[in-house]
């Protein structure tokens, strides 16, 4: 009988779970869902969704994913918190287009761009929760600013750039109100403009820079000739955490100490 009653009690148990999840009505998630369950329960993970953040909405409403940081991302998010003030990964990139710009083909092929790449859309929210973690907004909006300097004279706007370019490093960042990047674009003459892209660190690494602008480049072209950029799957950053979770860091370690041993001074790769 005690068998009979624990069985029947674990069938309506595992009954009520399965209707549960497949009802679509329910939008709750856990930390499981997250891969979050090793650091956050699910009364914490509740109450910081259902916070109201910088979008005057409830948090859960305007994300679809929620993830821990990568190793390298925590050791600047700490260096951050550190130092508010700090310019160590504030990243200022800027291209000259001699030749003109479409000011509306060009804004809508970064909006584009933010909308194929999770990671642009990511902020990072460090004291809530029993450890960082990194929040993927459905939508975000772009900081886009229009300057003319056409007016000045050569030393004037070398003198008025030099300006502009500390007061934006000035600026920085609130890690928690993506997108962390922001762009200026710059009129230095009749068809001459200057792009200023500024982004922190923790985004982008200086590898994704180049593919960043490339396909930027290839959107641009895109919008120009009157088409319609091709639509690729979501790039999720997650997927790379992911990936990295289920390496082994201790055969890691074993393998870069074997293959360094013996090294005593700087030495070329091979």
């Amino acid at each position: 009988s005690t068998i009979a009653s624990l069985s029947h009690s674990f069938i309506g148990h595992l009954k009520s779970l399965i209707d549960h999840c497949r009802d679509k009505r329910q939008v709750s998630l856990t930390p499981w869902d997250y891969g979050l369950s090793d650091w956050v329960d699910v009364a914490s993970l509740n109450g910081f969704l259902s916070k109201v953040d910088f979008t005057g909405s409830s948090r859960g409403s305007q994300i679809s994913d929620v993830y821990r940081l990568s190793a390298l991302q925590q050791g600047m998010l700490f260096h951050h918190m550190y130092d508010r003030k700090g310019r160590a990964y504030i990243e200022q990139l800027r291209l000259d287009f001699p030749e003109g710009v479409d000011l509306g083909a060009f804004k809508a092929s970064w909006d584009h761009i933010l909308s194929s790449h999770s990671i642009l859309r990511s902020g990072f929210v460090s004291d809530e929760l029993d450890i960082p973690v990194q929040c993927v907004y459905r939508e975000v909006s772009l900081p886009f600013e229009e300057l003319d300097y056409s007016d000045l004279t050569e030393a004037e706007q070398s003198l008025a750039l030099s300006e502009y370019l500390e007061l934006d490093f000035k600026k920085g960042f609130d890690l928690q109100r993506p997108p962390l990047m922001r762009i200026a674009m710059i009129k230095l003459g009749a068809s001459h403009y200057k792009m200023v892209w500024t982004h922190y660190h923790i985004i982008l690494d200086g590898w994704s820079n180049a593919v960043l602008i490339s396909e930027f480049l290839k959107v641009y072209a895109s919008y120009l000739t009157g088409g319609v950029p091709t639509i690729l799957p979501e790039d999720n950053y997650g997927d790379y955490l992911r990936y990295i979770d289920k390496q082994d860091p201790y055969a890691s370690e074993t393998f870069w100490k074997s293959y360094m041993d013996g090294y005593q001074t700087k030495t070329l790769l091979p």
